[in-house]
């Protein structure tokens, strides 16, 4: 009897210890909340924007042959300035829940592409990278074009494939961090 009262009290103990260690922290978490040190603000956001459409706007970031992105000559936000500059920062909003920030209608004047370019993005941080995703361009030779009223005047990019768009996927130093 002292034998089973022994392997129950045993029993007892390893599970509270694993019971503890999901309590109070281990290194599988169950909880899906976003980690609060994940958490960025709206400045850096703003800076991983425009290290994004930087990348999105040069035509120098792309391997010999043209096909494809060389993420070696990537550009870090400062270089955006050299290139672009933003007259309107858009509409920006933050959602707790997935620290993410959504900016709609960023727009940007191009003077080497000699236009202008409106952008739609969410902005999160998932702890090593910055990510620009569900993003969303309309550019246009002229700021009244961008309204869409004729087709023939505008261009729209679907940027949210970060596997093809490799510049979506930006790392803390492109943004001065």
């Amino acid at each position: 009897m002292r034998k089973g009262f022994v392997i129950l009290l045993i029993s007892i103990l390893l599970l509270s210890n694993v019971a503890c260690a999901f309590t109070f922290g281990s290194n599988k978490s169950t909880d899906s909340t976003p980690s609060a040190q994940n958490k960025i603000t709206r400045e850096t956001a703003m800076k991983v924007a425009l290290t994004a459409i930087i990348n999105d706007r040069s035509l120098d970031v792309f391997t010999a042959d043209g096909n494809y992105y060389d993420e070696k000559k990537f550009h870090d936000y400062k270089h955006f300035y050299t290139q672009a500059e933003v007259v309107d920062e858009g509409t920006w909003s933050y959602d707790e829940t997935t620290n993410c920030w959504h900016v709609s209608s960023l727009l940007i004047y191009d003077f080497v592409n000699n236009g202008f370019a409106q952008y739609d993005f969410d902005i999160r941080f998932d702890g090593k990278y910055y990510y620009a995703e569900n993003g969303w361009c309309v550019h246009a030779g002229r700021r009244e074009w961008l309204d869409k009223s004729d087709p023939s005047k505008y261009g729209e990019d679907n940027l949210s494939n970060t596997d093809f768009y490799t510049y979506l996927k930006i790392k803390p130093s492109q943004v001065g961090e």
